[in-house]
């Protein structure tokens, strides 16, 4: 398939510091895409320029074929995402929250809630406050709101936070079907490599605000000569070559 999110020669500055220095990135249509690289790196950066809450300093993004910055609005209906810690009404329901939610997309009464609720996780949770909710359960919100209006896209940042080894799994197993069944694009970025090691297609490494190696989870295991979790973390601190 061919490529849904591309960004060319794309840099951003805060003041007199630049984050992201001529990066460049291709996710195909269907796959998930592991985003790696040790904390500072600039995978979040990345993410929220993908997801238009930033406007690069220069380059170009685009998401199914469509300029990010020119085409915001489209671009964001396409989108489903989870960047940083997710925040909501904290006096109101899981329901409220993800009605809320569709309203502000112009979807209201056109989605299932209940049955996203069920799929990652929180049955019978719908009429129960958000305040009384743990952290792992926030996540599992934070995934239904990202999933809800049927994105073609799921950008999620470190989504494990607050999961027990049972959350992870079934999260896991989640993205594997929005991936394989419902052909949902899935963006995810984190610094634990064994958390991309067991669903990632593609790979890509950042470091330094740059992307240095970009390919098959397939290529990396073979050239890995069988020690993987060393060799990424050599890769993640540029100390292989990356031609």
């Amino acid at each position: 398939m061919g490529s849904i999110i591309e960004a060319r020669a794309l840099s951003k500055t805060f003041g007199d510091r630049e984050v992201i220095c001529d990066c460049n990135l291709s996710v195909r249509a269907g796959e998930i895409y592991g985003f790696l690289g040790a904390n500072g790196a600039g995978k979040t950066t990345v993410l929220k320029l993908i997801c238009t809450l930033l406007r690069p300093t220069s380059g170009k993004i685009e998401v199914d074929g469509l300029n990010a910055v020119t085409y915001r609005r489209s671009v964001l209906m396409k989108i489903g995402s989870i960047i940083e810690v997710p925040v909501f009404y904290e006096h109101l329901s899981a329901t409220e929250n993800l009605r809320i939610h569709l309203a502000y997309l112009g979807l209201e009464g056109k989605a299932d809630i209940a049955e996203t609720l069920e799929r990652v996780g929180l049955p019978s949770t719908g009429s129960q406050k958000v305040a009384t909710f743990s952290l792992g359960m926030r996540q599992r919100l934070g995934i239904a709101r990202a999933i809800i209006h049927k994105p073609k896209i799921l950008l999620l940042d470190e989504p494990i936070n607050g999961l027990d080894p049972v959350g992870i799994r079934e999260v896991r197993e989640l993205l594997l079907s929005l991936a394989h069944d419902d052909g949902v694009t899935v963006m995810i970025s984190s610094h634990i490599i064994s958390e991309i090691e067991h669903i990632a297609d593609t790979v890509g490494i950042i470091a330094g605000g740059s992307v240095i190696r970009e390919t098959s989870m397939h290529a990396l295991r073979a050239e890995s000569g069988g020690n993987f979790e060393d060799y990424l973390i050599n890769l993640m601190s540029g100390g292989v070559d990356n031609a």
